[in-house]
């Protein structure tokens, strides 16, 4: 991942990122290329808190490795590393049903509330959404073809054609956002699905026009994706922490285990830092 960090635009883009992507090198990496990170901060990191806002959370510095200028480009030599310190905004909260944890950013603008950030953080979850697009539509079977698959047998080319797929994935997401901008809509509430169909279905057209008539042509495309509502808006579900079998600290599954609605804006809290709650964290 710190590879393709490195070789991202980052400037102005958001990373949501869980505690199990925790890496000093990454965030720094990220930091460096005027990106923002939100993260989740692991057990094992201890922030050393230097200074309370207003809204209740913290200033805080966290210290890493990196590796330092003028290490050996071999991988027989051995890396010259150095200590550097990040200043993160750092964030305690909690939502019921879940222990308290630490969120962390470089965005420190004391302007943006702790609870704005803490919510965006929440819409992480959103990916899993775009694993199931790119896996059940733009991979499935359409229009008679086969299902898309890897075919190349070297790793170079399995990556080439894994870079093509997201590649074409955001290029419909990038259109999706351009048809919502235009008719004043939120690109979160269209539907990829019927989108892909619309493009689809347009591109052999737009390729056989010239430029006046693809301009007209384009608009109006743009009109029908504006108008591809997901029929089935996503609900803010609670599901119990149960399983079928018991092979787990969790419960057995029974029947009174439902799913439950869930206001996140409303049931998320923002905790004082008290003694009893610093969870290895360090006050300067």
């Amino acid at each position: 991942m710190l590879d393709i960090i490195e070789r991202t635009l980052c400037k102005g883009l958001v990373f949501l990122l869980d505690a199990g992507l925790f890496s000093f090198a990454l965030l720094k990496s990220i930091h460096d290329k005027q990106g923002i990170f939100i993260i989740k901060a692991p057990r094992h990191v201890k922030p050393k808190l230097t200074q309370r806002l207003s809204d209740g959370n913290w200033l805080a510095e966290i210290q890493g490795k990196i590796i330092g200028p003028g290490t050996p480009s071999t991988p027989q030599e051995r890396n010259h590393w150095k200590m550097v310190t990040l200043t993160v905004r750092g964030i305690h909260l909690s939502i019921p049903g879940f222990r308290p944890f630490w969120i962390m950013t470089n965005l420190l603008d004391p302007t943006i509330p702790a609870r704005e950030i803490a919510l965006h953080y929440h819409k992480r979850w959103d990916i899993e959404i775009a694993y199931d697009e790119i896996k059940t539509h733009q991979c499935a079977t359409l229009r008679g073809q086969s299902p898309t698959t890897f075919r190349s047998k070297l790793p170079v080319l399995v990556k080439q054609e894994l870079y093509a797929l997201a590649i074409s994935y955001n290029a419909v997401r990038m259109i999706i956002c351009q048809a919502a901008e235009q008719h004043a809509q939120d690109p979160r509430i269209l539907s990829y699905l019927e989108t892909l169909n619309h493009i689809l279905d347009a591109a052999p057209i737009l390729a056989t026009m010239c430029s006046e008539q693809r301009e007209s042509k384009r608009n109006y495309l743009f009109e029908l994706i504006a108008s591809c509502l997901i029929d089935r808006p996503r609900q803010p579900r609670l599901n119990p922490r149960v399983v079928k079998v018991k092979m787990s600290k969790f419960a057995r599954k029974n029947a009174l285990h439902k799913s439950q609605i869930r206001n996140i804006a409303r049931d998320l809290k923002i905790l004082e830092i008290t003694t009893e709650n610093l969870s290895g964290a360090q006050i300067s």
